[in-house]
């Protein structure tokens, strides 16, 4: 289920991430240690936002944030590594 987001009774399901996805979007984070270890908390480790949110002294909306901002420079990533159209991407 890595990356993906699925509905489950109306609510979205966690967002996940590997730990390798997350180390590779890591260098293009321009947010603080803290949101970092945060976001990685959640979408690695698959820890709620209450908790984390209790760790750091923020709400659950902070953390949120933090994910997001992961979340969309993982989108980025992922687009950055398709091949352009009529090239074929090789694989080592």
């Amino acid at each position: 289920m890595s990356g993906e987001v699925s509905m489950r009774r109306g609510v979205r399901a966690k967002r996940r991430m590997t730990p390798a996805e997350f180390e590779a979007v890591r260098p293009f984070l321009n947010i603080s240690d803290d949101r970092i270890k945060a976001a990685r908390a959640a979408l690695v480790e698959g820890q709620t936002f209450q908790s984390i949110g209790d760790r750091f002294g923020w709400s659950k909306q902070s953390v949120d944030q933090a994910v997001r901002v992961v979340w969309k420079t993982l989108e980025k990533y992922r687009q950055s590594q398709r091949a352009v159209p009529g090239w074929k991407q090789i694989e080592s």
